[in-house]
């Protein structure tokens, strides 16, 4: 399974910084009221998800840089990979966690650290976001972009 929008999320933050937040937030929480079949007292969950989707990628740079704001054409592949790893792994986790508290019934196992769910997520976010990364800069190697 390969999650193109993570992969949107960590290249957009990178380039556009801060101010890109709430066009992804807006992007996710849209997406996932039109494309996903919820039942109508799930906006929540709904939100909470977009919120955890939106700052991911903020809060894998600040654990990493300690700061909010990276350039994208700046930083090195194993910085980019470590950006991408932490961020799946922010993002997979407080995704499970939300399922969890809004009591959705996947068959996951709380004392379960890794469970098939949370990898199915988290292999998904990294090489949907791994894919684009690649596909970026092959496109701005070819001076296209």
């Amino acid at each position: 399974m390969i999650y193109l929008p993570h992969g949107v999320r960590v290249i957009g933050y990178l380039v556009g910084g801060i101010n890109i937040l709430p066009g992804l937030f807006l992007a996710h929480l849209y997406s996932a009221i039109n494309f996903v079949n919820f039942a109508s007292n799930d906006f929540l969950f709904i939100f909470g998800l977009s919120i955890g989707a939106t700052i991911c990628v903020l809060l894998a740079v600040l654990l990493l840089y300690r700061k909010t704001q990276v350039k994208f054409f700046d930083l090195k592949l194993k910085n980019i990979l470590l950006i991408v790893i932490l961020s799946s792994l922010i993002n997979s986790y407080l995704s499970y966690f939300l399922r969890v508290i809004f009591k959705f019934d996947f068959g996951f196992e709380l004392e379960t650290f890794l469970s098939p769910e949370i990898l199915k997520f988290l292999t998904g976010d990294i090489i949907g976001a791994l894919f684009l990364f690649f596909l970026v800069t092959g496109l701005r190697k070819l001076k296209i972009i």
